[in-house]
């Protein structure tokens, strides 16, 4: 009988492939087929809307290339032409009120959750709808708006609205996971027969063992088209100010983030030569406050580096703080031309021609 191979878990060592938790684990994955099944057969109503929609999820909770996805597709849709809304949820927002934004508005990420308010920023010229009711905001906006391509933000478990193209965004552990609670998915892989695209997020320098995982998805997917993509670190910028570098304009940094998966970030960094001083990890989406910083900067009294997301959470103050707040700009790069081509033709062919 071969060794089990070992997996990532959200919970204790004790707990992790218990009884009880396995048997949590397959209750879980029974409703999620259930709901699912209820979508497939009609019994469940799926709206739509005038506009195209592309969706862009995951199957697994947190990390796994979702919003830049999302940032990356949003670009190449802003580069023919279009305008994008995007849809999300507004997951860990404090305000819980509907909330839309056209291009060009200030806007505080209470209102809409830390990484929509990241994707409206880096796309400047889009919209952006929150609620619950997708649908709802969605045609609201299409009341206000032309020409518009709206991005489903962590859409793929939103079945009630129809979407032109499921993107899903998985990363190499795929076939090693298990279901919440005793693993990371939030539906069981086989749902990837839904997907119309799979992309693979992965550092470039694992390229062997992302091809291999590649080629096991097109076995089992045929009906999605399979693209891999690498985070890109592209550059710093001040959080304060604005300011973009090249390179960091100081050493011995302390590392800090509050998101899904720390260790990425500190591997970005380490990985541009940058050695840490001290690397500091809060839970995903954790609201800072000042002090955080201002005990950070009496403890080293160095500079510090964070996300791009991070960095949404402390605009309202990071201007109070210090100008020596710097976050890392990361964009999603597919891992050669003709793979950006053919990706760029998937969107196209799902959208008017006007």
């Amino acid at each position: 009988m071969s060794k089990q191979q070992p997996y990532d878990s959200p919970l204790p060592y004790p707990l992790k492939g218990s009884p009880p938790v396995r048997l949590l684990s397959s209750l879980y994955a029974m409703a999620v087929n259930s709901r699912n099944n209820r979508f497939l057969t009609g019994k469940a109503a799926i709206a739509s809307v005038k506009s195209p929609v592309i969706s862009i999820g995951g199957i697994r909770a947190g990390g796994t290339g979702k919003t830049p996805c999302a940032m990356m597709v949003g670009a190449m849709l802003q580069d023919t032409g279009k305008t994008v809304a995007i849809l999300s949820r507004g997951y860990r927002r404090k305000n819980t009120a509907d909330f839309i934004a056209a291009p060009g508005e200030k806007i505080n990420w209470h209102d809409c959750g830390d990484e929509p308010a990241m994707l409206y920023s880096a796309l400047s010229k889009c919209w952006l709808g929150i609620s619950a009711q997708r649908l709802w905001v969605a045609q609201q906006i299409e009341q206000r708006a032309n020409n518009i391509v709206f991005i489903l933000d962590d859409g793929f478990q939103h079945r009630q609205l129809k979407r032109d193209l499921d993107i899903v965004c998985v990363s190499e552990s795929l076939f090693n996971d298990r279901m919440l609670p005793d693993g990371f998915l939030r539906e069981p892989v086989n749902s990837l027969s839904r997907a119309h695209v799979i992309c693979l997020i992965g550092k470039s320098e694992n390229s062997e063992l992302l091809s291999g995982i590649e080629q096991k998805i097109k076995a089992l997917y045929k009906q999605a088209s399979t693209f891999i993509a690498h985070p890109q670190p592209c550059g710093w910028v001040n959080a304060a100010t604005g300011e973009e570098a090249e390179t960091l304009p100081f050493s011995d940094p302390v590392a800090m983030c509050g998101i899904a998966r720390p260790e990425r970030f500190f591997q970005s960094i380490e990985s541009l030569g940058i050695k840490p001083c001290k690397k500091i990890a809060f839970s995903d989406h954790h609201s800072f406050t000042k002090d955080d910083f201002v005990d950070i900067h009496k403890l080293y009294s160095k500079g510090l580096v964070i996300t791009e997301k991070d960095a949404v959470r402390i605009n309202e103050f990071s201007s109070e703080i210090s100008s020596k707040i710097w976050y890392l700009k990361v964009r999603l790069k597919f891992h050669s031309d003709d793979s950006t081509k053919r990706f760029k033709e998937k969107l196209q062919n799902i959208l008017p021609k006007l």
